[in-house]
């Protein structure tokens, strides 16, 4: 289990952490969002590379 608190608990998780919300911050208030239009939306369970 990734950053489990066990007897080896990863050090770096709090760090980690704060880089997914400071990129996750960026991503959203940095860039402009607009809905693509005429895309054809494929929906699985799990995740898959859909090539064209």
């Amino acid at each position: 289990m990734a950053f489990s608190g066990g007897m080896r608990f990863c050090v770096e998780a709090d760090f980690s952490e704060l880089q997914m919300a400071v990129f996750l911050h960026c991503l959203v208030t940095k860039y402009k969002w607009e809905p693509v239009k005429g895309g054809n939306i494929l929906r699985t369970p799990g995740l898959q590379m859909a090539f064209t």
